[in-house]
């Protein structure tokens, strides 16, 4: 059974070179290949991204355009010489008229020359390349993707964010994630690790399998295409708005060091038998308290789990009407995926390392410098070590 990747990528090749493309050219990173047309070195090449999504969703979709249209422009290609464009190829579970129409507003705003692939499973599919835009209806064919019962879950649900920071960090330096020291071996030996009940790994490990993000190897599973699963869970983030209260300091100009002096008051005043993470601490300061501070942004982003009138007064905070203060808090109706994994450096409980990464990375106050920053010095190597 071909992966959803698997079976976008030879679709996508198939199409392409029954127009003339050579497809056989190297990979770049965040999920991107290079493609150039056969026979005409003069003619822009193509930079493809490709992403296997299921349903089509407004804000993840949307999101997922303008994140690749911003790698695009920002992304270094130098090695690459000569005219390119920007191609992106999508798996739906049916074609929708309204991913169509995204693209093409997003062409219209963002890049005039952006090429597109719509592949629905049922082999239809819908393009827009090199000024040529066709239409394509057929029978599904024999390699199509087949579903499994539980398909319909979302990759990026709480439960599963647990799940990939279990195989993505174990092994990490305990400074930066509090989770699992180590992978698990075996589908039994993940769901001990992780706490979480067997059948819900299983589905887990089966969708993520199909999504093309996960094998099992012969020492335990291992995690494919890091840096597009990070690309793909940040933009699927960025479109669920999470339930987020503004606040503001009470006393004007208060110091970084001061605030952490009352996390850390609050923290050791919790009764015997309160939640092991009263409240956990990211954004730009949670980047500061792991020592992975990259600028003096000092926002700041709480995630507790109750008592939050307690809270705010132990914090000396108080609710901001405006669109945007310098903490806001999220409130967890338990740890969940992301409690769980903290770590605690001198009294004061941070969020691990990949979950400041997503917390800055679409934050407009040098947000994606620091996550850059996380990506560069702590993610990457840690990925590499275990290759």
């Amino acid at each position: 059974m071909k992966s959803k990747h698997e079976y976008l990528e030879e679709g996508v090749a198939a199409l392409l070179e029954s127009r003339g493309w050579r497809v056989s050219q190297k990979k770049l990173s965040a999920g991107q290949v290079w493609l150039n047309k056969a026979g005409r070195d003069g003619h822009p090449a193509l930079i493809v991204e490709y992403k296997a999504l299921n349903v089509y969703r407004g804000a993840d979709f949307r999101a997922a355009v303008g994140d690749a249209i911003l790698r695009f422009r920002h992304g270094d290609q130098g090695a690459h010489s000569g005219p390119k464009r920007l191609l992106l190829a999508f798996l739906l579970q049916r074609m929708s008229r309204k991913a169509e129409e995204d693209l093409q507003e997003y062409s219209r705003a963002y890049l005039s020359d952006l090429q597109w692939i719509l592949l629905a499973e049922d082999g239809s599919i819908v393009m827009h390349v090199q000024g040529q835009d066709a239409r394509v209806s057929r029978p599904p064919r024999q390699d199509a993707v087949r579903r499994e019962p539980g398909d319909q879950g979302s990759l990026f649900s709480p439960n599963n964010q647990w799940l990939f920071k279990v195989l993505l960090l174990g092994g990490m330096d305990p400074k930066y994630w509090g989770g699992p020291a180590r992978q698990p071996e075996s589908v039994g030996d993940f769901a001990s690790l992780a706490k979480v009940p067997q059948p819900s790994v299983s589905a887990f490990v089966r969708k993520a399998q199909q999504e093309g993000f996960l094998k099992k190897g012969s020492s335990g599973f291992v995690v494919q295409r890091q840096r597009e699963l990070l690309d793909d869970w940040g933009y699927a983030l960025k479109s669920k708005a999470r339930q987020a209260i503004n606040l503001r300091f009470l006393y004007p100009g208060e110091s970084e060091e001061e605030f952490r002096r009352k996390l850390r008051s609050y923290g050791n005043d919790q009764p015997a038998g309160s939640a092991s993470f009263p409240v956990a601490i990211g954004g730009h300061m949670g980047c500061h308290l792991l020592g992975l501070g990259r600028s003096n942004v000092q926002s700041a982003r709480l995630y507790a789990v109750g008592g939050i009138k307690e809270l705010l007064a132990a914090l000396d905070l108080v609710e901001d009407p405006g669109p945007s203060g310098p903490v806001s808090l999220v409130i967890q109706r338990n740890r969940g995926s992301i409690l769980r994994g903290a770590v605690s450096v001198d009294g004061v409980w941070g969020r691990d390392v990949l979950q400041c990464y997503f917390d800055v990375r679409f934050s407009y106050a040098r947000g994606q410098e620091q996550a850059d920053y996380i990506y560069e010095r702590v993610l990457q190597p840690h990925f590499e070590s275990r290759k």
